[in-house]
């Protein structure tokens, strides 16, 4: 059985996917979320996203990869983004696709701090 790396929920009322990266991924997993999401019929492409990040999520990933990531993003760029990372190497990935991204992404260390940049309510 396939290890489950990333998950997501579409809130439409809200207008936001919550993401979750719970392993080390690697370029596929990322193309194969963005495909999930463009044919999910919930997302909207300008729906804001709040993606959380275990620690170590992010290790394998390298500049050529986080660069093909951006180019295969189902978001808009006017979309706003949150991303939450526990490590610091993740922190340092994480910053790598916000510059190359050229979007409203904010990497962050609190899921409290993520909310309260995309006006969601504490739940």
């Amino acid at each position: 059985m396939p290890r489950l790396i990333t998950t997501y929920s579409v809130d439409c009322s809200a207008r936001v996917v919550f993401t979750s990266i719970c392993a080390p991924l690697t370029l596929g997993d990322l193309i194969a979320l963005g495909d999930a999401l463009r044919n999910d019929p919930s997302f909207d492409p300008t729906f804001d996203e709040l993606l959380e990040v275990s620690p170590g999520s992010a290790v394998d990933l390298r500049y050529a990869d986080v660069q093909a990531a951006t180019t295969t993003d189902p978001f808009s760029k006017q979309s706003r983004r949150a991303i939450v990372v526990h490590a610091d190497v993740d922190y340092g990935v994480a910053r790598m696709y916000e510059l190359m991204h050229g979007g409203h992404i904010h990497v962050l260390r609190s899921l409290e701090t993520a909310r309260e940049f995309l006006g969601l309510s504490r739940e």
